[in-house]
């Protein structure tokens, strides 16, 4: 589907503008309500919260072409390696 990767594009784009527009709005808001302290310990809380759903996403298998299945964390290194 080489002529979707443009929409595609298009739609991170978006995305990454919607999250920094909501990142300052949030950040704002807490900060003006609960002190600067708490725009801290919501990142904290994010960086964890985000940190969990990566492990948890790297303990899903991936099948490989001889009927194993590959941990996507594995795969990942394994292709860091090659790059290094």
């Amino acid at each position: 589907m080489p002529d979707e990767a443009e929409a595609g594009g298009g739609l991170m784009v978006a995305v990454i503008q919607l999250a920094i527009t909501l990142g300052a709005s949030l950040g704002g808001i807490l900060f003006d309500h609960l002190g600067y302290q708490a725009t801290f310990i919501m990142s904290a809380a994010l960086l964890i919260s985000s940190a969990l759903t990566a492990l948890l996403a790297s303990r899903k298998a991936m099948p490989r072409a001889d009927g194993n299945e590959t941990p996507i964390a594995a795969t990942a290194a394994s292709c860091l390696s090659k790059i290094t």
